[in-house]
């Protein structure tokens, strides 16, 4: 199951591990991310979401998806989509 949080940017998949999920979505040819959005080369956790999650556990669920003008419905659907299968696979 997933969780929004309040600026529905940063999703929490509780009882996963990013990393694993990241892998998959990139698998599916989803751009996503669990580092800050400063430091490119970073798998930390950003600071705004140590803030919001200070607990290390739920600031190692979270992924960062980042909408722009040009994301169409169809883009948001797939996202949603390879979230749901790669949540699946997961949990097996």
């Amino acid at each position: 199951m997933m969780y929004l949080d309040h600026n529905a940017t940063n999703v929490t998949f509780h009882g996963l591990e990013s990393e694993a999920l990241l892998i998959l979505l990139d698998q599916a040819g989803i751009c996503a991310s669990s580092g800050s959005a400063c430091l490119a080369d970073s798998d930390e956790p950003s600071h705004v979401v140590k803030a919001m999650k200070p607990e290390s556990a739920a600031s190692r669920q979270m992924i960062r998806f980042s909408l722009g003008l040009e994301s169409a419905g169809a883009d948001i659907k797939a996202a949603v989509v390879a979230a749901q299968e790669a949540v699946n696979t997961l949990r097996g």
